[in-house]
């Protein structure tokens, strides 16, 4: 029987991975380049003994017990490697001269919050929470549309955060950070995705610091 042969283009993570997964299923594989290393847009290098990375700025599923910690043991990305947990994941430092830290540790991050607006407390109350009910979500990595039975796991996995889903799918940070009546909160907020569209999600906020409070997310 002929050896079933898969070309894929770019060697990037996206590439790399399916070319990884695509041997291990007993593919014969190539993996075209452009560049002269692989990695593609997840690329750092080293200068006089500062690393320069201009890729990612956290890795979803450092945590050994999450769903896609797997996925990345199978591949060999993790082995050997040192992770490194942000205890603030920004600082913005505003033209009054205060400063705003997103703390990646929840309980941190509102009483720092509180300290700066006490007069926002509704607002950083529905900010906190959240994070805290994200914490909770978890998707399956290995998904097969057709298995009734993974639909069904999928389901479980959102049903806990399905309020709070519901309640800020349609909230940009920018929109969202316009709602607190102190300037720093105002002028911050947006500037920690400052490369992002305007209409950038609250959501992607939300679940970013919730993965880093429980470590899910790390460098």
């Amino acid at each position: 029987m002929p050896a079933r042969r898969l070309v894929i283009i770019g060697g990037g993570v996206a590439g790399l991975s399916a070319g990884c997964y695509a041997r291990m299923n007993g593919y014969d594989t190539v993996v075209l380049e452009q560049h002269t290393i692989p990695g593609g847009l997840c690329t750092s290098w080293r200068r006089q003994g500062y690393t320069f990375d201009g890729a990612i700025r956290y890795l979803t599923g450092t945590h050994p017990a999450s769903k896609s910690h797997r996925l990345w043991e199978e591949l060999g990305v993790l082995e050997h490697r040192p992770i490194h947990y942000y205890e603030e994941f920004s600082c913005y430092e505003g033209r009054d001269g205060r400063a705003l830290h997103l703390y990646t540790d929840v309980d941190r991050l509102e009483a720092h919050l509180l300290a700066l607006a006490p007069g926002d407390r509704r607002l950083i109350d529905d900010l906190t929470d959240a994070i805290r009910q994200f914490r909770r979500m978890e998707l399956p990595v290995d998904l097969t549309p057709s298995d009734a039975q993974e639909m069904l796991a999928l389901g479980q996995g959102v049903f806990p955060v399905l309020l709070p889903i519901l309640r800020w799918r349609d909230d940009s940070v920018t929109s969202f950070a316009a709602r607190f009546r102190d300037p720093l909160i105002r002028e911050a907020l947006p500037e920690f995705f400052q490369f992002s569209p305007p209409d950038f999600p609250m959501m992607i906020l939300l679940t970013t610091v919730a993965n880093m409070h429980d470590h899910e997310a790390g460098y």
